[in-house]
C-alpha cells in the first residue's frame, strides 16, 4: 500500500501544546535483566560474587538476590519473583555489571527500576549512593567511565523508574555497571534492567536536523526548515526550554504542536 500523505490530527485544547517523540521500534541487548533466571532458597541469598549461577548473565560483587519480603524489598512491590540488591556492608562497596554487544552506532534507551531497602519501621534503610555507567570496553577494560546518573537511594515504598536515551557513536562491547557506596550497612534493589536500540523509520524522526535557538522556531519562520515535516501549528524547541522539558527528550530538540484556538493543529509527514 502506498501512502501519499499521513497526518497526525489532535483535538484542540485552548492554549495547550503537546511534544512529539520519535516513532521507534526496539530490541533488547541485556540478558536476564529481570533477574528471574536462577533461583535461591528462602527469601534472599547474600554474599553473591563473580559469575554466579544464582544470577546468570551478570558479574557481581557483594550482591544479594531477593524476593519482596520486607527484608531487602518491601512486600507487595511488583518485581516479579526476584530482584538484585547492592549491599554495601560496613563500607565495602558493592556492584554488578553486564557487558553487552552494541551491534551498530545509533540511539539506545537505557532503563531500570530501583527501590531502597526498608527497615522494620517502614522507613528507608541507611542511605546508599548509587552510580550507574555505560562505558565502552577496550581490550577487556573500561578506559573512560561514562556515568549516566548518580543518586541517593531513599525511596523504599514504591519502585522508581529511570530511563535515558543516548547516542552511541561506535559498535562494540559496552559495560552497564551499577555500583553502590556507603559508610554503613545499606542496600538498594534493582529490577527490569534494559538496553534497547531505537530504530526510527521516518526522516528526521528525532527532529535534530535544522537549527533552533533558545526559543521555538515555527515552520513559518523565514529561513527555517524542519526537514521531513510540515506543521500547521507548533514548532521545534530545545530541551529544557519553556516548551520542552528535559526528561525523556532525545538529543537536543523536540517537536511540539500547539493550539490556541478552536482549530486543530496537525503534524504532516512530507512525501
Amino acid at each position: 500500500m502506498s501512502i501519499k500523505g499521513f497526518v497526525v490530527g489532535l483535538t484542540a485544547v485552548t492554549a495547550a501544546s503537546i511534544c512529539v517523540a520519535a516513532p521507534w521500534t526496539s530490541y533488547e541487548l541485556v540478558a536476564n535483566g529481570d533477574f528471574e533466571a536462577g533461583t535461591v532458597s528462602g527469601d534472599y541469598k547474600e554474599g553473591l560474587n563473580g559469575s554466579n549461577a544464582h544470577i546468570p548473565g551478570w558479574t557481581l560483587a557483594n550482591c544479594v538476590k531477593a524476593k519482596a519480603s520486607n527484608v531487602y524489598i518491601a512486600s507487595g512491590l511488583p518485581i516479579g519473583t526476584y530482584a538484585i540488591c547492592l549491599k554495601t556492608n560496613s563500607g565495602s562497596p558493592s556492584s554488578f555489571y553486564q557487558d553487552v554487544t552494541v551491534p551498530a552506532p545509533g540511539v539506545y534507551r537505557i532503563s531500570f527500576q530501583w527501590v531502597a531497602r526498608p527497615t522494620s519501621g517502614k522507613t528507608a534503610y541507611n542511605k546508599e549512593t548509587v552510580t550507574v555507567s555505560f562505558s565502552q570496553v577496550v581490550d577487556g577494560a573500561v578506559p573512560t567511565e561514562n556515568v549516566l546518573t548518580t543518586f541517593a537511594a531513599t525511596t523504599y515504598a514504591s519502585l522508581t523508574t529511570y530511563h535515558r536515551t543516548i547516542d552511541v557513536k561506535a559498535a562494540g562491547t559496552y559495560r552497564l555497571l551499577f555500583s553502590g557506596t556507603s559508610s554503613v550497612d545499606s542496600s538498594t534493589a534493582f529490577d527490569n534492567v534494559s538496553v534497547r536500540k531505537i530504530d526510527t523509520r521516518l526522516e528526521n524522526g528525532f527532529f535534530e536536523s535544522g537549527t533552533a535557538g533558545a526559543y521555538p522556531h515555527y515552520s513559518t519562520n523565514a529561513g527555517y526548515d524542519n526537514p521531513g515535516w510540515t506543521i500547521s501549528s507548533g514548532g521545534i524547541a530545545p530541551a529544557g526550554s519553556t516548551w520542552v522539558a528535559n526528561s525523556g527528550v532525545v538529543g537536543t530538540y523536540a517537536m511540539f504542536i500547539q493550539s490556541t484556538s478552536a482549530a486543530a493543529p496537525a503534524l504532516h509527514i512530507r512525501t
